[in-house]
C-alpha cells in the first residue's frame, strides 16, 4: 500500500506488527519539535536545535552532517547511539551504526533527506540476528539548514528496543519510510523526476523503490 502525501506518492509505509517493541514516541516528539521550528514553513536552522526543547528524548537524539554523498559524520549524540557504537559517537562515521551491507542504502536515504528534502524513518534489524521478525531499533532523520541556507545536516533520534539498549551492535536496514517536506527552500533542489532507494528486504538483496511527483 502506497502512502499519499499532499498528492505525491512516497515510499511504502512501514509495516508495524505485534512483535514491534520499539516505541514510536521519541520519533514523534522529535518531529513535532522540528516542525515547531519551521519559520514560515522553511527547513529549520540547525542552530535552532536547543537541548532544553528535547530534554525528555535527549538520550535518543543526535545530529549528523553529510561530508560527501557516501560519508556522514556524527556531530552530536545521546547515550543510546554512543552505546551502539561502543564509544563516544561524536566525530565518528554514521556508517558505524550499520552493517556493511546496509551502509549504501542508509547513505541513499540520508541524501534524500537532505536533497529532497524529506523526513525519513528507518526500521532496523540487529545485524546477523537469527530471528529477524522483530524491529530492533528505529531512526528518524529530519533535515536542517545552515546559516547560508544549504540543507547539510539532519537532526535524528535513535530508539533501540530493550534488548539492544546499552549494547554495542550494528544494524541492518529493514525498511524505510520517506515523507517529502513541502514549504520554502533556500537551496537549489534536484529535479523531482524520480528518486530511487535501495532498501534491504532480504539480506544482501536490496531492491529499488521509485518516488515520483
Amino acid at each position: 500500500m502506497v502512502n499519499r502525501f499532499s498528492g505525491i506518492s512516497n515510499i511504502i509505509a512501514l509495516r508495524r506488527n505485534s512483535n514491534d517493541a520499539v516505541s514510536l514516541a521519541p520519533c514523534r516528539q522529535a518531529e513535532a519539535y522540528w516542525t515547531s521550528l519551521r519559520d514560515g514553513g522553511d527547513i529549520p536552522l540547525r542552530t535552532r536545535i536547543d537541548p532544553r526543547g528535547i530534554s525528555n528524548i535527549l538520550g535518543h537524539a543526535f545530529m549528523v552532517e553529510r561530508l560527501s554523498p557516501s560519508v556522514a559524520s556524527i556531530r552530536l549524540a545521546g547515550q543510546h547511539l554512543s552505546a551502539a557504537i561502543g564509544s563516544e559517537a561524536r566525530g565518528m562515521p554514521f556508517g558505524l551504526v550499520f552493517s556493511s551491507s546496509s551502509r549504501s542504502s542508509v547513505a541513499t536515504a540520508l541524501n534524500a533527506v537532505l536533497d529532497t528534502p524529506a523526513i525519513a524513518t528507518l526500521d532496523l534489524h540487529r545485524a546477523g540476528a537469527f530471528t529477524r521478525n522483530k524491529i530492533a531499533a528505529r531512526i528518524t532523520l529530519l533535515p536542517l539548514r545552515n546559516p547560508g541556507g544549504h540543507v547539510d545536516r539532519a537532526f535524528g533520534v535513535f530508539v533501540p528496543d530493550e534488548r539492544c539498549q546499552g549494547r554495542q551492535m550494528q544494524f541492518d536496514l529493514h525498511d524505510l519510510d520517506l515523507k517529502p517536506v513541502f514549504g520554502p527552500a533556500r537551496q537549489e533542489r534536484p529535479e523531482p523526476t524520480e528518486i530511487a532507494f535501495a532498501t534491504g528486504r532480504k539480506r544482501g538483496a536490496p531492491h529499488l523503490r521509485l518516488v515520483k511527483p
